[in-house]
């Protein structure tokens, strides 16, 4: 079954834009100038968007610690954490006692 992942609802360049403080935790993680760089990009970022959503209506009842999401994605946690940030705030994912999953009606 093939699921195709709708578009970013939010304003797609405040959406995929870090934070202040993310760029803060990018620099201090000890990634590379060219990690950084790939991490702040916003096609790089709207392509990890549209495979985690695609995943979590894959599974609907999947629900992930920021730890547990970055090690299933291979994302360092402060890119994991703005992704899972970007979802929730668009109402699409829910955050609950640490654990994200999919809002209902989504």
């Amino acid at each position: 079954m093939t699921t195709t992942a709708a578009p970013i609802d939010p304003d797609t360049s405040a959406a995929m834009a870090p934070s202040a403080s993310a760029l803060v935790r990018l620099r201090d993680s000890g990634m590379t100038g060219a990690e950084m760089r790939e991490a702040r990009d916003p096609d790089t970022l709207a392509a990890l968007i549209r495979r985690v959503r695609a995943e979590f209506i894959e599974m609907p009842g999947m629900q992930l610690t920021l730890p547990q999401a970055a090690r299933l994605w291979g994302l360092d946690p402060t890119t994991c954490d703005h992704i899972l940030g970007v979802l929730a705030g668009s109402g699409f994912l829910t955050k609950r006692d640490g654990r994200y999953a999919r809002a209902s009606g989504h």
